[in-house]
């Protein structure tokens, strides 16, 4: 897994629950995109996320406890989501990107059709681990 150094002082706000670390808030970052751990200064653990070093963030956290961005932590994520939507009836917005956990994914509900938004490079690089989680999740007819 890549490893981001995260700049003193700027772990603060990984602490605390916000998934998005910009360029000058970092110490070291790898020159190549993948699936990336960042540690605070201190070498404590912070989040793990998706780095992209080409992207205006390049560090976006999806879990802020140690673990791997597999089908189990995605299928438990739509689960979620579906839950917080009971009764909101038939069309609704299943998945907010980051207010789900879900950094660069957006997800329509249409009664039993889907319409996706895919909007980092992160969640591209990481479809073949979500969708099938999301299928399994939400169970729909059609998908866009």
């Amino acid at each position: 897994m890549l490893r981001v150094l995260v700049k003193p002082g700027k772990e603060r706000k990984v602490r605390n629950f916000y998934p998005n670390l910009y360029r000058d808030e970092l110490e070291e970052m790898p020159s190549q995109a993948g699936v990336a751990e960042a540690v605070a200064a201190d070498g404590s653990f912070l989040a793990v996320g998706y780095l992209d070093p080409d992207s205006r963030i390049p560090f976006r956290a999806y879990r802020f406890d140690p673990g791997p961005l597999d089908r189990a932590f995605f299928l438990a994520r739509f689960r979620r989501a579906l839950r917080k939507r009971e009764g909101l009836g038939q069309s609704y917005r299943l998945v907010h990107g980051e207010a789900d956990g879900l950094p660069g994914l957006v997800v329509d509900r249409f009664g039993e059709v889907l319409v996706l938004q895919v909007r980092t490079r992160g969640m591209e690089a990481l479809r073949e681990v979500w969708f099938p989680a999301l299928l399994e999740a939400v169970g729909p007819k059609g998908v866009y």
